[in-house]
């Protein structure tokens, strides 16, 4: 199988625009409730079983608003989690925590979508049919 990939400015323009539809110009909320910095440990959990796909890009999504936040991995994409599991960790500023969370997390939950049913299609695969997939696109 040929593995896909994009380059690193064309990821980040992506997560990008992403950020801006999802918070705009600033992060009124998160202003309002922390207006200093805090520190904080987030924790990214499976909301149900499946397989994980987008780790690394959710860690940018992190990484672009706060290059300071670092990152404890629990699991690999590719792994089968359960719901409830432990994925991933960041520490640092909460505020930037808050700020990234939501489109992290919508990267996360689309990717390991497409993973989980492409998984559960292929095993159920039989004799010599041929799984070939459709086209799969994210706005921007």
């Amino acid at each position: 199988m040929e593995k896909i990939s994009i380059s690193e400015e064309e990821l980040d323009s992506l997560i990008q625009k992403a950020l801006q539809e999802d918070v705009g110009e600033r992060d009124i909320t998160t202003q309002l409730l922390f207006p200093e910095s805090v520190p904080a440990i987030g924790e990214v959990i499976a909301g149900e079983e499946g397989v994980l796909c987008g780790m690394e890009v959710a860690k940018r999504c992190f990484s672009l608003v706060d290059a300071g936040l670092r990152f404890l991995e629990w699991k690999k994409d590719g792994e089968e989690i359960e719901k409830g599991e432990l994925i991933l960790k960041i520490k640092g500023d909460g505020r930037s925590l808050l700020t990234a969370e939501r489109t992290a997390l919508n990267f996360l939950s689309h990717l390991s979508g497409i993973a989980t049913l492409t998984h559960k299609i292929v095993k159920k695969k039989r004799g010599n049919i041929e799984i070939l997939d459709t086209r799969k696109t994210t706005p921007g």
